[in-house]
């Protein structure tokens, strides 16, 4: 408990924020498109099939992190996190943009109608989420490791805050209403319990629109993290490359020695004064030395200990990884909407439907 406490006291505020804010954006356009599904589903030819088609995208979107391990694998140094970042970012909130105008344009592919635009732009929000996963781990690497935990709470609240936003549009409401309708094949007058999706607090275009300032938000944390000296004072400072070389203990030249400060003065009292303040200074400063070179070596320690597991045991977490990640992101997503249905609009309107319907016959 007092390590926890000791490690949390190191952390910095503002940093921790802009981490949080970064991590945000990393899957939050495709948990967003999820929650969405409701309101989008009545307005799409795919009906409740297009969760299966977003699951097969996706899969098919992780063709951008197998690009950036393969880059990272042959051409080492080549891709910056920096500017795969932007990208990333940059990819979610253009897509959020334009889905926002043509979420519901459709087009004809194989003579059956689909949702061009929503699937394609689909595509790249996939693309940019999953690939997020390779890169925003890496370029948080630079800083303490306390703050991975930020990066995480964000990605978390990536899922959080769209559903939100979805419960205050109001996605999902419906009501059964009793519809007239008649079959001229039979000549037959009958009546039916339909489900009615009752009108949204805001619509679709907004919602998406909300997802891009998220994206914006994602950057701005990103972005503060990169280049605000403040925030750079909490990166690991990488050790020297020479063991050679020594590194010389640090003399503050704003803060003269008391020899230098107090040249003209005679009086004990104010030399020995100066002198105390000078020592403090230089302890203050030896103390956040000391510190950081503690957290760099417990970096270094963990470093080591991952170095020594044996090739099977790194296959077996990998292995751990894939298989969590494909339930979680393919399995699951693609067949919730199916065993969640019968519990649904079929489940409510069936019961009704044959109690209520009622058949005339038409002269």
């Amino acid at each position: 408990m007092a390590e926890i406490h000791c490690c949390w006291k190191d952390v910095d505020r503002l940093v921790f924020f802009f981490t949080l804010c970064f991590g945000i954006g990393s899957w939050i356009t495709i948990n967003g498109l999820w929650v969405e599904l409701p309101s989008i589903v009545p307005h799409v030819p795919e009906g409740w099939t297009l969760p299966s088609y977003l699951s097969v995208i996706g899969q098919i979107a992780n063709i951008g992190p197998i690009t950036v391990t393969l880059i990272h694998f042959f051409a080492p140094g080549k891709l910056k996190d920096t500017v795969a970042a932007y990208g990333i970012i940059g990819i979610g909130a253009i897509s959020c943009i334009l889905l926002s105008f043509t979420w519901d344009t459709t087009g004809y592919i194989g003579g059956s109608e689909h949702s061009v635009a929503l699937l394609v732009l689909v595509f790249f929000t996939s693309l940019a989420d999953c690939t997020s996963s390779v890169v925003f781990i890496p370029f948080m690497s630079v800083y303490k490791p306390v703050y991975m935990t930020a990066l995480y709470i964000g990605e978390g609240m990536s899922g959080l805050f769209p559903g939100f936003v979805a419960l205050g549009q109001g996605v999902g409401q419906s009501s059964c209403q009793n519809v007239t309708k008649f079959n001229q094949t039979i000549n037959m007058t009958y009546y039916e319990m339909e489900m009615v999706y009752e009108g949204l607090n805001f619509p679709v275009r907004d919602f998406f629109f909300f997802l891009c300032g998220m994206m914006v938000i994602s950057g701005i944390g990103f972005t503060m993290l990169n280049f605000l000296p403040h925030c750079k004072k909490e990166q690991i400072q990488p050790k020297p490359k020479s063991p050679s070389v020594v590194s010389m203990p640090y003399v503050d030249s704003t803060f003269p020695t008391p020899a230098h400060a107090l040249r003209n003065t005679t009086n004990s009292t104010d030399i020995s004064t100066y002198s105390v303040l000078y020592e403090d200074a230089h302890l203050d400063r030896s103390l956040s030395q000391s510190a950081q070179s503690d957290t760099t070596d417990k970096q270094d320690v963990q470093e080591e200990n991952f170095a020594k597991l044996s090739i099977e045991t790194k296959a077996y977490l990998l292995l751990i990884i894939g298989v969590l990640s494909f339930a979680g992101n393919g399995l699951l997503s693609s067949t919730s909407t199916y065993s969640s249905l019968p519990y649904g609009e079929k489940h409510i309107i069936s019961p009704s439907r044959s109690v209520t319907s009622q058949i005339q016959w038409r002269a």
